[in-house]
């Protein structure tokens, strides 16, 4: 059962991606990956160093827990696009165990 709901998991979302190769499928999982981890996360420090950023947020009622909430919300996502790209990259790579048609 829970075979069967990870196969239909990554066959719904390898259906929202066109591309039709692993190796660019990979890159792009792998591209957003490292940004949700390495780049993403230093999103809020930046801003700080930014004089004019900084006093936007600091002016603004609730500006820096809103920074921080987009923050994750984009590491979220970058991890969603990862996923869906990774997915694809399955379908691509193992197209018998991840056929569409095939899963009831």
């Amino acid at each position: 059962m829970l075979l069967k709901l990870w196969r239909k998991t990554v066959v719904m979302f390898a259906r929202r991606m066109p591309i039709e190769s692993a190796g660019v499928c990979m890159a792009f999982s792998v591209l957003f990956l490292l940004t949700a981890v390495f780049i993403l996360p230093e999103a809020a420090e930046h801003a700080a160093e930014s004089p004019l950023i900084a006093e936007g947020l600091s002016a603004a009622e609730g500006g820096w827990r809103v920074m921080h909430w987009i923050e994750g919300t984009m590491i979220l996502g970058a991890c969603l696009a990862s996923s869906i790209f990774q997915a694809r990259c399955l379908q691509l790579c193992y197209p018998k165990f991840y056929d569409p048609y095939a899963i009831e």
